[in-house]
């Protein structure tokens, strides 16, 4: 089982992985030979369609971007942590087999890693999910940074001299609450004024964050408030 697991993980590895493995084995008293790459049959791929889908398609988009070693090393983790479930979930296994099994899938995701450590290489497939996340909120961040600065605006014109801002978003708040959320980040208004005496001139713009919000608010054309048609 354990000739198995290394001739999966290792088949694919660089020089510079095989030696450190050949090293370690020689400490050991022991002769490394890498293993030739296996091609899997049909049967075997038809017997386990969901495990190699699984595992082809959980780390893809994240190996874009690293380097051999740190393949290397995200393969390791993500088996390591699969065969640490399983190995846990087996009922049926003693508690004597169960350390037996975990200390030889912890040997195994080292030598194919290169740590030092189990805990080593669990420690750094955290840090390394942790920066993916960071990556993630970062992009989503920057996204609704550009919809602020470019937000979509609304004519607003025939308004009673009167009405304030907080008049015209009332009635946007009331007509479209029930189709989107209008708040104050959602949707702004600036009522314009005469410079000199600082009166509303009955116009407005209305900003917005969302275009099927806008499309909303043009629904609007023509509907009263305080008494006038605006559009």
């Amino acid at each position: 089982n354990r000739e198995q697991k290394e001739s999966t993980m290792v088949a694919k590895k660089s020089n510079a992985q095989i030696k450190r493995m050949m090293k370690r084995a020689e400490a050991r008293g022991e002769k490394y030979v890498p293993p030739e790459p296996v091609e899997e049959s049909e049967n075997a791929e038809e017997s386990s369609p969901k495990k190699t889908e699984s595992s082809g398609t959980s780390t893809t988009a994240q190996k874009s971007n690293l380097s051999a070693d740190e393949k290397a090393k995200l393969d390791a983790a993500v088996a390591l942590e699969k065969d640490l479930e399983k190995i846990q979930n087996d009922e049926s296994l003693k508690s004597k087999d169960r350390r037996s099994s975990k200390r030889k899938a912890e040997a195994i995701a080292c030598e194919a890693s290169g740590c030092a450590s189990s805990s080593e290489l669990l420690e750094w497939y955290e840090e390394f999910k942790n920066k993916q996340e960071q990556k993630g909120s970062s992009s989503n961040t920057k996204r609704q940074d550009r919809k602020k600065r470019n937000p979509y605006i609304v004519f607003i014109g025939q308004l009673a001299y009167d009405t304030s801002a907080e008049t015209l978003f009332g009635h946007f708040q009331k007509e479209l609450g029930a189709e989107h959320k209008v708040t104050v980040d959602t949707l702004k208004v600036r009522l314009l004024t005469n410079p000199k005496t600082k009166k509303s001139r009955g116009m407005a713009f209305v900003e917005v964050t969302d275009p099927e919000l806008l499309y909303s608010c043009l629904k609007l054309h023509h509907t009263f408030l305080e008494g006038r048609r605006i559009n």
